[in-house]
Parts: structure tokens; sequence; C-alpha cells
């Protein structure tokens, strides 16, 4: 069964130049009201042009949206996944958990997918995952 270890984009593990097959699931970042999708329509050095342009400038993470995982895991299947292991950022500091869940109820009939919240965030998530 072939299988595959993801981790969300909080995890960091994009970001660092270590090999690896973790795929990566992006999380939203909105700053000042604007969304963008972590990897897609922002890097990690206009993220920080944009603070620093802007002491007052607030950025925070918000989940990837149930359509979105859906669409990740659905996009994992037609590769061929059929067992996918999820290292997710800790159930306290975000919804990401929760849509997850909701996902892999939907796709029960196709995918085993296992959901880890590693009660963390951040490099340590990245760890996790690695591991």
């Amino acid at each position: 069964m072939p299988s595959v270890v993801v981790s969300t984009s909080s995890s960091c593990l994009n970001l660092l130049n270590v090999k690896h097959d973790i795929r990566i699931l992006p999380l939203h970042i909105a700053i000042n009201g604007v969304d963008f999708v972590d990897g897609k329509n922002i890097t990690p050095s206009k993220l920080a042009e944009i603070m620093d342009s802007s002491s007052s400038s607030i950025a925070m993470t918000t989940p990837a949206t149930e359509l979105e995982v859906m669409a990740f895991f659905l996009d994992l299947y037609a590769q061929g996944y059929n067992e996918v292991f999820v290292c997710c950022l800790s159930s306290q500091f975000s919804q990401s958990y929760e849509i997850l869940c909701t996902v892999k109820q939907q796709l029960a009939d196709k995918m085993l997918i296992f959901i880890y919240d590693t009660k963390t965030l951040n490099l340590h998530e990245g760890a996790l995952a690695y591991e």
C-alpha cells in the first residue's frame, strides 16, 4: 500500500535545505486582512518585507479550507497513495486538525489517513514529520 507523510507549512520543512519526501499542506497567512496561501502567492522574503515595512502589520496563520484539504488528498490519491500519515500542528493553536479529521471521514472509502496532533508547531512539528 503506497504511503506518504504530510505536514502543514507551519512545519517550515519547505524552507529548510534538508532532503525529504514529506508533502506540505499549505496554510493561509492573513496579513492586515489580506489572505495569502503559504508558498503559492507569498514567500518568506515577501512576508519579511511586508512585516519590515510596517511595524503595525499583523500576521496570523489560518488553516487550509476543507475544500483545499480535500483537493490535496485527492491529488495524493490520484498519484497512487492510499495511506497518509499527517503530522498536524497543535489542535490547540489551529482548526487544521479538526478540518483534517472531517476530510479523513469523507475519504474513508478511498484512503487510510492517520492524523497526529503534534501538540506543537513550527520546527517541532517538522521534526516529528521528518522522524
